[in-house]
């Protein structure tokens, strides 16, 4: 019996791999908002009532904050490709976003050192659930 399986969110790590390798584990701020899919469906009326559905290709994205620490280089993050891991720790569950890049006009605030206004999008995500 998995004694984990009533669990609903909870802890998030995020983990970054740069294009040279380099890898770094960046504090998450409050939640993270995931959208996992690649398509994006939408429904439609034409002008006798009756429905259609539309679909578009759309990347994967993760709105996230983020804890400003010592030796976090925005500019690198926004500039370059890279891999990210997203862990949900009490669930178990793990989102790789591969190839990824990080989007968004970051907004600092200085009080609390919280780093707002960024998102993470990608083509390919693939999502694994620990046993």
């Amino acid at each position: 019996m998995d004694f984990c399986c009533a669990n609903s969110g909870g802890r998030v790590a995020l983990t970054i791999t740069a294009v040279d390798g380099g890898q770094r584990k960046v504090s998450i701020r409050g939640s993270v908002t995931i959208q996992e899919t690649t398509t994006e469906t939408e429904a439609q009326a034409n002008s006798d009532g009756t429905m259609y559905v539309t679909t578009k290709a759309v990347p994967a994205i993760a709105e996230i904050t983020l804890s400003d620490r010592c030796g976090l280089k925005l500019a690198d993050l926004l500039n370059c490709y890279i891999d990210a891991t997203i862990e949900i720790i009490d669930m178990r569950r793990v989102y790789f976003f591969t190839r990824a890049r990080m989007v968004g006009r970051p907004s600092l605030k200085t009080e609390d050192g919280e780093i707002s206004g960024l998102k993470l999008a990608s083509a390919n995500v693939s999502v694994v659930e620990a046993a």
